[in-house]
């Protein structure tokens, strides 16, 4: 069965953000640039929070009816997340220049733990999307959620955005049937 892949089409792009921010920023430690590794954990930031916020704001009430387990679960998640943006928020504040070990290892550990989030919050969401709505719903709530992360951020992109993902995909494909939300995993 082929549906609606309103996850995939939402956490993509963020997966390119932070690789690519990762990227540039482990080049600019390689040349002990201070102020652009600065620049570049700063600039995603605000990016990084725009995503959590419209999540909470949009998809967990599209779902708290439904699934209000998963939703408080990933709700816990998301006050994880924010606890490491704050510490990286921090090292850009106060980063030394050529000291950029703490900036580029605080990154890392925002990086791992969202990717570590990401990883378990897409089958969790997207099952229950799938579950609860139509793919002409879930083609709407992608629209508003497009909306609500422009209206937060004006985050521009460190270069080209990625090319648009795959929209229509055999839900086989992305998730086991045995996925499922697991806070300890």
């Amino acid at each position: 069965m082929t549906r609606y892949s309103l996850i995939h089409s939402l956490h993509a792009p963020l997966h390119w953000r932070l690789y690519d921010t990762s990227l540039q920023l482990h080049q600019a430690s390689l040349r002990y640039d201070t102020a652009q590794a600065m620049r570049l954990a700063g600039r995603a930031l605000p990016y990084l929070r725009a995503h959590l916020t419209v999540e909470e704001s949009l998809l967990f009430p599209a779902l708290q009816a439904y699934e209000p387990s998963v939703v408080d679960a990933l709700q816990q998640d998301h006050r994880a997340s924010r606890a490491f943006f704050h510490q990286l928020e921090q090292h850009c504040a106060r980063a030394v220049p050529g000291e950029l070990h703490p900036l580029t290892r605080t990154f890392g550990n925002c990086m791992a733990q969202l990717l570590k989030h990401l990883a378990a919050e897409a089958p969790a969401l997207q099952k229950a999307f799938w579950q609860y709505y139509s793919d002409e719903e879930l083609e709407r709530i992608h629209r508003q959620f497009l909306s609500g992360l422009k209206m937060h951020t004006a985050f521009p992109g460190p270069r080209q955005e990625p090319a648009q993902p795959a929209l229509l995909v055999p839900a086989a494909a992305l998730f086991p049937a045995s996925a499922s939300y697991s806070k300890t995993a």
